[in-house]
């Protein structure tokens, strides 16, 4: 949003499977809050097992996540 200030905190886990972490199979978070001055707005984006067509191969939440929640 023009004008305003935006904070936001990524995160990435990996999800177990079988008793192991798995390095293809995560879960992606994106908190934000605006504006990030007077914190009166808060959105929390999460996606389970995101799909890496269209990003270039990625699986993390700046390539997920975020862009999710920026719409």
């Amino acid at each position: 949003m023009k004008g305003y200030y935006i904070g936001g905190k990524t995160g990435t886990a990996e999800k177990v499977v079988n008793g192991r972490y798995s390095k293809k199979q995560v879960l992606n978070s994106f908190t934000a809050i605006l504006p990030a001055d007077i914190r009166s707005t808060s959105c929390w984006s999460c996606l389970d097992e995101p799909g890496a067509a269209g990003n270039h191969g990625f699986i993390t939440s700046g390539w997920n996540a975020v862009p999710t929640g920026a719409r």
